[in-house]
Formats: structure tokens, sequence, C-alpha cells
């Protein structure tokens, strides 16, 4: 099984639980009896995980009359939806315990649907995917805008704690960081570094005083910045971070 962080464990331990409860065993003892499936199920393919058979009717009883699909699937689906948590792997776990009697927690570490307390979910890629296909209106131009700059979103679950939060970015960073890739510019937020409060003070005092004879600046800086940030400045100076200044302006 690949690495597992505190909100899989977490999962791994409810699933577990619900499986051995009495409602679940019932009720699946009651769909194999119903659709003439042995009560232990059925011998297992070698390799499952990422087969068809994984939820789909096995090929060695999908002749038989009693098995309809659609019926069986609506009954499963009944125990699904008794779930709080959702997806194609939950489906795939559930499917393969009703017929091969297996708990088959790999699943959850397998293919690309992620399956967590956590998911990260690029939605403005999915948005721009489904736009062409909706109708243009005021709303969906609104949806959409809120996303523009926030498009990659993480969700959480209602159960899942800051542990569990933290321990999702920390074991998905690779994901996140893949979909937030898609959108990253040129011009970032951390491209932006940190100033001195007094220095930026400094700067923008120089650079509103640009027009000024730079001897005169120099003079100015040090009668309103007395110590440090003005011990450094002369008429070079002056021009290099007036010069700076307009071309930071200019990029944002």
């Amino acid at each position: 099984m690949g690495e597992i962080d505190q909100g899989k464990k977490k999962l791994i331990n409810f699933l577990d639980n619900f499986i051995d409860s009495d409602y679940f065993q019932k009720r699946i003892i009651k769909i194999r009896r119903e659709f003439k499936i042995p009560d232990n199920g059925i011998k297992p393919p070698k390799r499952i995980i990422n087969s068809l058979e994984a939820i789909n009717i096995p090929k060695k009883i999908r002749g038989r009359k009693a098995l309809n699909r659609k019926l069986v699937t609506s009954q499963y689906m009944q125990i699904v939806n008794k779930l709080p948590i959702d997806g194609l792997k939950i489906k795939k776990i559930i499917n393969i315990y009703l017929y091969y009697n297996i708990k088959n927690y790999e699943i959850l570490m397998s293919d690309k649907e992620e399956l967590d307390v956590c998911r990260v979910h690029d939605i403005l890629g999915e948005i721009n995917s489904y736009s062409p296909l909706l109708p243009k209106n005021r709303v969906m131009g609104q949806f959409k805008y809120g996303y523009e700059k926030y498009p990659v979103v993480i969700k959480i679950h209602p159960d899942a704690t800051q542990r569990d939060i933290i321990s999702y970015i920390k074991t998905y960073w690779e994901e996140i960081d893949s979909c937030l890739s898609h959108y990253k510019g040129k011009k970032t937020i951390g491209s932006v570094r940190t100033k001195n409060a007094l220095i930026k003070e400094r700067n923008d005092f120089i650079y509103k005083n640009r027009d000024l004879p730079y001897w005169k600046i120099c003079t100015l800086v040090a009668d309103n910045f007395p110590g440090n940030v003005s011990n450094s400045i002369n008429e070079g100076s002056i021009g290099k971070i007036i010069s700076l200044e307009i071309k930071r302006r200019k990029e944002v």
C-alpha cells in the first residue's frame, strides 16, 4: 500500500468499522442470496484493483439468470448512500466485498481519483471544460469570476481536523503544486520581495520628489529619515532608486 496520510488512515478505519457493522453484513448477505451469489463470495481474480471486475458483475457469474446489473447496482448503492463520503473508489471497495468477500483498501492508493477527507480540485479547469456546453449568462460569468484568481481549491470534509488537513497538504503537495502550476505566471505574489517598511517609505518619498535635483532629494531624505536608511543615500543611489521604482510601478 502506498503512502498513507492522516486523513486516509481515518477513512480506512471508518470503512473497516462500517464493513464489520451488523447493518452492512446483513445487507450484503441479503443481496448475495437474492442474486444467487455464495454467502462467502466467489474466488477473486489475481488482480482486481484496476480491473473492470472491480465495478462490474464478475465474469464467472455474469450469465446467471438471477443476476441483473441494474438491480444489483441499485441494491449496493443503497449501502453506499449511507456513507458520509463518495467516489468511484468507495463503489469499488463495496463491490469487491460484495462479490469476493475481500476488504481491499489498496484501491485507495490507486487510480487518479482521489479519496480522502480532503480533495484538491482544479475548479477553474473544470468550469472552463464545461463552459462551452453551458448557456452564457451573467450568473455563470460571476460564478467563473470568483475562481479566476483562486483556481485551485481544497475540498474539506466536515469531519476533517486541522491535523488531517496539514497531513493532507504535506502528503499531496506534489499534486497540489501540479494543479497550481497551470496558472502560475511570470508575475507572482512570491516574486515581490518583502521590504523593510521604513525603506519602502523612503523609496516612495524619493519617487514622489523625483523631479527635484538629486542633491536636493538627498538633503530631504537626510532631514526626514535619520539613521541607517539615509546614510547610504547619495546622488547615484537616488537615480537607481527612482529607476527601480518606475520599473516596479510599470510591472503592476
